[in-house]
């Protein structure tokens, strides 16, 4: 992999709760442990110089530098199929595509949380963050992906100290357990089972037990972070196998692992049924893949919610948050300004190294032959001498470069100053535009 060439540019595909249901989005994630290969082998391809995935509950995404948009698309699709096994049909009928400026603007509006099904919530800039740092790990990001996550921190901190985004904002989780209190009404008298105690499941503990809950069983593969999490309730901890044992003794279950296939089937939640004696069960699953067979919603009794079951508590919590998204997008806008000037600068960036790199090499020469028969003090003196002139020499035709690209003219600085300086030779721009 080598950094973005002059004529790169990011590209975003993916697919999100808007273009494409649950089950279709089960299908079209990513294992974790099949990432890093998928990255290694889409900077293999010649179009493409970056990748970062970006994968959660409610989108897959794959940031991409290319200097070959359509290609890139093409391998993305092609791969992502045989990785998830899915159609590529399926994958272009559910799927946007954005890039340049509008891929950055994608960026930093999923990371600030304005892409979110739950409207300001929080834990989306920090997955951001990581699929970004394990993308370094892979070795498939580079100078401009480097550069775009400072940025997009940077932007993401702007945001949240002068907007009101994250107030009051609710996560999937919150969302989950305000749809439980809907339904179940007081929610103090009853049981709650959290499945995996990852950050989803111990935000809806926490949820929870500011709802008023007491009794937590809190299962988890790992029983070590299953027995933190229940001595912070002042619960009880149990293996994830015994979920289904136990499952009658729980009113409300939020299911939340990163498990790759189902935990509950419907046979599971059936016997758990037959043990409650008519009382309800109430199953939220907020996890991807789906930790609960959809089946089990058909059973009496049972209230089974999903991610996409959640959306009219967003759009409960959307109206008052219009002011602060105005203000949010208001900081992308100045935002995407600086990264515009950074991009022209980067069009005329190799340009000037060539320069530098000519003049400077003739002057350590021209140096080194006058300095030969001097003493230290007096070739230090001279060097000094020497190096400064050049800068100033240079001075003059280096701002007009970086002028001319500001002004949207990179290609014909680039030109001329190869022409005029004796660097290495570019199309004349006359003849592209002719």
């Amino acid at each position: 992999m080598t950094a973005g060439t002059d004529n790169a540019t990011p590209i975003v595909v993916g697919v999100n709760h808007v273009t494409a249901d649950v089950a279709l989005r089960d299908r079209l994630i990513f294992p974790v442990d099949r990432v890093p290969e998928f990255s290694s082998r889409l900077t293999a391809d010649p179009a493409i110089t970056e990748t970062v995935v970006l994968s959660t509950c409610n989108r897959i995404e794959v940031y991409a530098m290319t200097d070959a948009p359509a290609e890139a698309v093409q391998s993305i699709s092609s791969l992502w199929s045989q990785t998830c096994d899915v159609t590529i049909e399926e994958i272009k009928s559910h799927s946007y595509c954005q890039r340049g400026i509008d891929a950055i603007r994608h960026i930093f509006r999923v990371a600030c949380s304005l892409d979110s099904l739950v409207l300001g919530e929080s834990q989306i800039f920090g997955q951001v963050k990581d699929a970004f740092a394990a993308a370094r790990d892979h070795g498939t990001v580079d100078f401009y992906f480097n550069h775009l996550l400072k940025e997009t921190s940077r932007v993401g901190k702007r945001i949240r100290a002068e907007t009101a985004i994250n107030e009051g904002a609710v996560s999937i989780s919150f969302a989950a357990v305000r749809l439980a209190r809907k339904v179940l009404g007081d929610l103090t008298t009853h049981t709650a089972g959290i499945i995996g105690s990852g950050d989803m499941g111990r935000l809806a503990a926490e949820h929870l037990q500011k709802e008023g809950v007491h009794a937590f069983s809190i299962f988890n593969r790992s029983l070590g972070a299953a027995e933190e999490l229940a001595a912070r309730l002042g619960g009880a901890a149990w293996p994830l196998e015994e979920v289904a044992n136990r499952l009658h003794e729980c009113d409300v279950v939020v299911s939340a692992t990163d498990a790759p296939t189902t935990i509950l089937s419907k046979d599971h939640v059936a016997r758990a049924m037959s043990r409650r004696h008519g009382r309800p069960l109430f199953l939220i699953d907020i996890a991807a893949p789906s930790d609960i067979d959809n089946e089990a919603g058909t059973l009496d009794d049972v209230f089974l919610f999903t991610i996409d079951d959640l959306k009219q508590v967003v759009r409960d919590n959307e109206a008052q948050r219009h002011e602060a998204v105005a203000a949010a997008e208001k900081i992308i806008a100045e935002e995407l300004e600086t990264i515009v000037a950074w991009q022209k600068e980067l069009q005329i960036r190799s340009t000037i190294i060539k320069l530098r790199q000519k003049y400077d090499s003739i002057a350590a020469v021209e140096i080194a032959d006058a300095t030969r028969n001097m003493s230290t003090e007096e070739a230090q003196r001279l060097k000094v001498f020497g190096e400064s002139l050049l800068n100033k020499f240079l001075h003059a035709p280096l701002n007009q470069l970086k002028g001319m690209s500001e002004n949207g003219d990179a290609k014909s600085a680039s030109y001329y100053a190869d022409l005029i300086f004796g660097l290495e030779q570019n199309e004349d721009p006359g003849e592209q535009n002719g």
